[in-house]
């Protein structure tokens, strides 16, 4: 799981900002709280009380935060829902509807 997660984009933007912010990356403390935030963003998402902490913690707004991450989230889980039957039949559906199947 650690290495899926160390190979994002939005780890190594929060790695750099959290290096800008003056945190010690490789305090091992540290380097763990990177890696839950990088998870938790790639796969649910932030809530938006997270997000105005670890923004203000790191010295960004919320929206460029959120703006790190949501592209790739919405790359890694759209893949994943279409494996559900009904959802790859209304994707088809859709696609259909736009003239792009």
């Amino acid at each position: 799981m650690a290495n899926e997660t160390t190979n994002t984009a939005f780890y190594r933007w929060l790695l750099t900002q959290c290096r800008r912010a003056g945190y010690d990356i490789d305090a091992l403390e540290t380097h763990t709280e990177i890696i839950m935030i990088t998870s938790v963003a790639l796969s649910e998402g932030l809530t938006p009380e997270t997000t105005g902490h670890i923004a203000d913690a790191l010295g960004v707004t919320s929206r460029e935060l959120t703006r790190a991450y949501l592209g790739e989230m919405r790359r890694k889980t759209i893949p994943e829902l279409l494996t559900h039957p009904d959802l790859a039949a209304l994707d088809t559906h859709l696609n259909e509807i736009a003239g792009t199947a």
